[in-house]
């Protein structure tokens, strides 16, 4: 029998959008890293615990169970700015573990986007449908690659405009901030499991201080251990945001109460209206 099936295309962005601000593991990454070269070790960054506790938004698990059900062949990407390096050793996959979700491949990076950081659909989906069509035949016609993109795509980012050559595809959403700063060199020595003494090496020294990160090491005296807490208070009272979010919850409200079938240039305008 021909398959005749084609399929529907979500593309999120992430940071901002299904996350809030991921300075702090960032930084745990680069430390981690520097770590590993000195040790040849190879630890791997874990932060799904930080994911579980605020930082993948609210609801978007939720919204990813609503899509499959409700849009057959449904088809998940993400789509951020982020280095490739970055994108596919750490960021993706510890948001993978957390959501529960494992999101089709390749993950896209600042790579497939312009000079100017301003992201392309065509060239994502033009990598798509290399792969999409082994599973869906239909999409080596143009005529029916044509139809998919311009109804069963939709681009999701907090940036407005920030999709350079089919800016109506994109749904825009308000920046998800989340954030609560933690004790970075505290959190690599319990769960990693590292000897406290790598903090004394110059290499992880300059790199904590390029980052801002308050340390401690065998140096430390008391003064140093009190000017460490304020700046741990001080860092914590700066930045924690822990603002309650309900987008993906009040999307899938109105994609049902509109019952939203397809996502055509005229339903992503409606969208847009009703949601922002």
């Amino acid at each position: 029998m021909k398959n005749t099936k084609l399929p529907f295309i979500f593309v999120f962005d992430i940071d901002n959008c299904i996350i809030g601000n991921i300075k702090w593991p960032i930084n745990e990454s680069i430390i981690l890293d520097e770590i590993n070269k000195l040790n040849k070790g190879k630890k791997k960054l874990d932060f799904t615990n930080y994911l579980k506790k605020g930082l993948l938004r609210p609801y978007f698990k939720k919204f990813i169970k609503f899509i499959k059900k409700n849009y057959d062949n449904a088809e998940i990407y993400v789509y951020t700015n982020s280095s490739n390096y970055w994108t596919n050793n750490g960021l993706v996959s510890n948001i993978e573990k957390a959501l529960g979700h494992k999101f089709n491949k390749p993950y896209y990076s600042s790579e497939y986007s312009y000079h100017n950081m301003q992201k392309s659909l065509s060239n994502i989906y033009n990598n798509m449908l290399i792969n999409l069509s082994k599973k869906y035949p239909l999409l080596t016609n143009t005529k029916y690659s044509n139809y998919v993109f311009n109804n069963n795509l939709i681009f999701i980012d907090n940036l407005p405009y920030n999709v350079y050559d089919y800016p109506f595809k994109q749904l825009l959403c308000p920046s998800y901030d989340w954030s609560i700063p933690y004790d970075i060199q505290k959190k690599i020595i319990k769960n990693y499991k590292i000897d406290k003494k790598v903090f004394n090496n110059p290499i992880i020294m300059k790199k904590m201080n390029d980052l801002e990160m308050p340390y401690l090491n065998s140096n430390s005296n008391k003064v140093a251990k009190l000017y460490h807490k304020y700046i741990l208070l001080y860092q914590y009272n700066t930045f924690k945001n822990i603002k309650k979010d309900y987008y993906f919850k009040n999307l899938i409200t109105i994609m049902r109460k509109y019952k939203i079938k397809n996502f055509n240039q005229n339903n992503i305008k409606k969208l847009n209206n009703l949601i922002n």
